[in-house]
């Protein structure tokens, strides 16, 4: 084998992308159960991660329809902020910022639809999980009254009964984030709720370490107690992405390895910057994303190709024609440090095991399907 043989296999099995279209991709999800590769178009190595298309809860239905049961589901849903999210990108050929809207959350219907938009996807989150598995829901102080009796609702009331173990809430975690602006008229804003929920009155749970800050336990390790203190990102951090609503990875980190088992399965259904994915990867689990975003699919995509992930991408149909076109202006091209595809990356679409071309992406957001060289 050549040596550019050997760099294009090793390309090949980082991503790949299908249409989803049944059986195939049914096949590839039901196989997030298990470590060996499923029986589909160009896939030939176990996958590390699906990133899924499509809104939260047409991912869900998949998932149910395949079969699959994560240990661990974590959410960060749009907070019902009444303002637009900005992702924003640096131009290659002269550093220039360019920004558009990544999603907006604004809801006509005020709470009530929020809450109505919430309702069906945590049903369908309580319906995957498995008998012991836990429901981490991320969101601010706005809408974390009503959606916390909103999964009592579905999941039981647990710790606020008087019976030990009842199935349901377990523990409400803060996030203190310290970053970010403050307002002279209130309080500074510097915390996030974080509900969990257990689908049954038996869960798993390995709690957290944390260096003791007490005299008596100098130098000793402790129990991660419920407020969680880990900076938000800077704007100068090296792993932002540009994409909003960026949550630190060893925040994900930490609720991942207390509330999956290694190797097992974890989901997110609103994977925006693609977090989630990559410290399931990192801590040595297998994750399952959706996002309706292209910039959340290609970020999220990006990021776990640069990890040595291998990925699949479900689209519901092809974004264009597939037919490789001719070489753009390098010039127009956000390249990989900034969250695009190129000859440098991982390459998309194969045929036979064989790739056959890749996507690169415009400053605004825009895939073009290039013909596949190997360097």
């Amino acid at each position: 084998m050549s040596a550019h043989a050997g760099i294009s296999e090793h390309r090949m099995l980082c991503c790949h992308e299908l249409y989803l279209q049944p059986p195939e991709h049914l096949e590839l999800l039901a196989s997030m159960h298990s470590a060996h590769p499923p029986w589909c178009p160009g896939v030939d190595a176990a996958i590390d991660a699906v990133l899924i298309h499509a809104a939260a809860t047409d991912a869900i239905a998949w998932c149910i329809d395949a079969g699959l049961s994560p240990s661990l589901v974590y959410i960060d849903p749009p907070y019902a902020s009444h303002r637009d999210y900005v992702f924003t990108q640096t131009h290659p050929a002269d550093g220039s910022r360019v920004a558009r809207v990544a999603f907006g959350d604004r809801w006509d219907g005020g709470m009530d639809a929020y809450i109505d938009m919430l309702r069906p996807i945590i049903e369908g989150v309580h319906e995957l999980l498995t008998s012991d598995g836990s429901f981490l829901l991320h969101v601010d102080p706005r809408g974390a009254p009503y959606l916390s009796i909103l999964c009592d609702q579905i999941f039981g009331m647990g710790e606020r009964l008087p019976e030990k173990n009842a199935r349901g809430f377990r523990n409400e975690l803060i996030w203190s984030y310290g970053l970010g602006g403050s307002s002279p008229t209130s309080w500074p804003r510097k915390h996030d709720n974080i509900y969990w929920y257990s689908k049954a009155s038996q869960w798993y749970f390995d709690p957290p370490m944390t260096p003791a800050t007490s005299q008596r336990m100098r130098g000793q390790m402790k129990k991660q107690p419920d407020v969680i203190a880990i900076p938000t990102i800077n704007n100068m951090a090296k792993d932002r992405t540009g994409y909003p609503t960026q949550k630190p990875i060893e925040l994900l980190q930490m609720l991942i390895g207390a509330h999956a088992p290694a190797q097992d399965l974890v989901m997110d259904f609103f994977s925006g910057s693609g977090t989630t994915a990559l410290a399931a990867f990192q801590t040595g689990r297998r994750a399952l994303v959706s996002d309706m975003s292209d910039d959340a699919i290609a970020v999220t995509r990006d990021r776990l190709v640069q990890a040595g992930a291998r990925v699949a991408v479900l689209r519901p149909q092809p974004l264009q024609d597939e037919t490789p076109s001719d070489e753009p202006d390098l010039n127009a091209l956000v390249f990989e440090a900034f969250g695009a595809i190129d000859a440098a990356g991982c390459f998309v679409s194969c045929q036979e095991h064989e790739a056959t071309h890749r996507r690169v992406r415009d400053i605004d957001g825009v895939e073009t399907v290039l013909p596949h060289r190997v360097p």
